[in-house]
């Protein structure tokens, strides 16, 4: 294998051994019946102490994991792709998220063929609070799969989509500890192979794990690591009425610019689950980065700038899970998504 250009960052799997060892004593009392065994609950906070709790070092630490070398690249069916997939587990069974794959475990295991290897979702529920509205659902969803390995050399991924799936561990996290919970519960979503055609976010709107008419309305999050010049974009908000309008409420002065972007960008998980007819967007720091090269590494992540992101994405999320009533936020009919006649490079920023 040849030597990579990148640096080793300083999140890798050494770093990560007492995390691994912690997990495999947890993980029995987690899916214990007996209270004595479980897990002590985590801290619990506020709404402004559960953005807070949002932190740089813990997405550094993720990210890191995930697009270290021994991951090797993290494609889809590969040993380096299911520990991927079994580290973002250990991650919500530490968190005491419930599970939501099948066999009342996180994982959702698929193949679209014979030929084809194990592929893994990973699936977690954050319960709401209301009666009433735990059994509605807020998606936040990333796949966590890159193209692996390419003529000997390792593509790491780290913003594609190591950015995405850091960003959901930090909010799940957040939303987990936060008391009193929301009115909804959040549905957790880790997408496998994504990069082989959206492989498992189509396998789970015709498999799902909760009802789709439940899902009110999911957020993707594909390749948000690298925000430049306090920019990103938001795909898909002219396909969902109300969205945008809720969105402009909540800015504020020291969030980052946001591009109401009218392309669609079909290759992305969210169009998995709008072609079921499920409001979705997604967010994404654009292309102007290393894209499927192995120079798409930890260096080149704003990790600042996912925080800022990641905080807005929280006071979203927020909303949506405790607002009473989500009646206007609906998905709009392909055909008069068509005939939208709005500028595609339509642009809020506060002030301008």
């Amino acid at each position: 294998m040849k030597t990579q250009s990148y640096r080793r960052n300083p999140f890798g799997v050494k770093s990560l051994v007492p995390v691994f060892s912690l997990v495999f004593l947890v993980l029995p009392a987690v899916f214990s019946n007996d209270e004595s065994l479980k897990p002590p609950k985590p801290a619990t906070f506020d709404y402004q102490g559960a953005i807070d709790d949002i932190r740089v070092d813990e997405l550094q630490m993720h990210l890191g994991w995930l697009a270290d070398r021994p991951q090797e690249g993290r494609c889809a069916g590969t040993e380096g792709g299911h520990r991927a997939g079994d580290y973002l587990m250990m991650q919500l069974a530490l968190l005491g998220i419930e599970p939501a794959g099948t066999n009342a475990g996180y994982m959702q295991g698929f193949r679209f063929t014979d030929d084809d290897p194990q592929y893994q979702n990973v699936l977690g529920i954050i319960r709401g609070g209301d009666p009433d509205l735990a059994d509605e659902y807020i998606m936040i969803c990333a796949h966590y799969d890159h193209v692996g390995i390419i003529d000997g050399e390792i593509y790491p991924g780290a913003n594609d989509n190591a950015s995405g799936t850091s960003m959901i561990l930090e909010l799940a996290e957040s939303f987990q500890k936060l008391e009193p919970r929301p009115k909804r519960s959040i549905l957790v979503a880790f997408w496998d192979a994504e990069e082989k055609g959206l492989l498992g976010s189509r396998h789970f709107v015709d498999n799902p794990t909760v009802p789709l008419k439940q899902i009110k309305i999911a957020l993707n999050f594909d390749m948000v690591g690298t925000l430049q010049n306090n920019r990103f974009e938001l795909f898909g908000s002219h396909t969902v009425t109300g969205f945008r309008e809720m969105v402009l409420q909540l800015i504020k002065p020291e969030d980052p610019d946001i591009e109401f972007s009218n392309e669609y960008m079909l290759a992305s998980d969210h169009s998995s689950l709008s072609a079921k007819r499920i409001p979705a967007v997604m967010f994404f720091t654009g292309l102007n980065c290393p894209y499927h090269i192995p120079g798409d590494n930890f260096d080149i992540i704003n990790f600042e700038g996912m925080k800022q992101i990641a905080d807005l994405a929280f006071r979203m999320i927020f909303h949506l899970t405790d607002s009473d009533d989500l009646s206007k936020i609906k998905s709009i009919s392909p055909r008069k998504v068509r005939c939208n006649t709005e500028k595609a490079d339509d642009v809020y920023t506060l002030g301008g």
